[in-house]
């Protein structure tokens, strides 16, 4: 309403230090959060007369920005690549708060997913899905709809080839980890001791003199 932008400092009646105590009240909605948003020359609303429909749109951008909502820490894509076609599982790690679902902005009409959450993680939520056709999509929170992730989704064609090329890859990486990880045995040549020589020639003669007296 108009009544959160005009109170502060317009409210008829009031003191100075009353509309400081009220603007102090109002201001701590914004929860010390940062808000973007692309402002056209709203003064043209001013110089043509239109003083109550600038006030009310700048009401409106002020009173949207003070709205708490559930920051997005983490968009986790699983599978990491999309493709056209194929099942998708997106997840989402949130510090707080409780989204209503996941907007998904895939051609003309955006479309709501539901999400779920986890029962073991009450922070990680999940929304499945699949792509239709290739090319980018975004996902947001519906509700308000903020923290767009844009992803490109690959033809349906290629999935086979980065299948192939990613199972080759990851069959080199888990050579290439045993190879570093085996020692590798050398046999190294090393002389006999002599007294082992004489010991055995020893013996030898010890059994050659007590022979014949058996």
């Amino acid at each position: 309403s108009a009544e959160l932008l005009t109170s502060p400092w317009q409210s008829a009646g009031a003191s100075g230090s009353e509309k400081k105590a009220s603007f102090i009240q109002w201001a701590e909605g914004f929860q010390q959060n940062i808000y973007l948003h692309r402002i056209y020359n709203t003064y043209e609303l001013v110089l043509t007369g239109q003083q109550d429909l600038y006030r009310r749109y700048w009401s409106a951008q002020l009173n949207e920005a003070a709205v708490a909502y559930p920051s997005a820490v983490a968009w986790k894509p699983s599978p990491s690549l999309m493709f056209a076609g194929k099942p998708q599982t997106t997840g989402l790690i949130l510090q707080e708060g409780t989204p209503r679902g996941v907007l998904l902005q895939e051609g003309q009409l955006p479309e709501s997913l539901p999400i779920v959450q986890n029962l073991y993680e009450p922070v990680r939520w999940e929304a499945r899905w699949q792509p239709a056709t290739p090319g980018w999509v975004g996902l947001a929170l519906t509700e308000p709809a903020r923290d767009t992730r844009w992803a490109y989704v690959l033809p349906d064609t290629t999935y086979p080839e980065l299948q192939r090329t990613a199972l080759q890859n990851a069959f080199a990486k888990a050579s290439q980890e045993q190879k570093m990880s085996s020692t590798e045995t050398t046999l190294v040549a090393k002389p006999i001791p002599a007294f082992w020589w004489w010991g055995l020639a020893l013996f030898c003669l010890a059994f050659l003199w007590i022979e014949p007296k058996l």
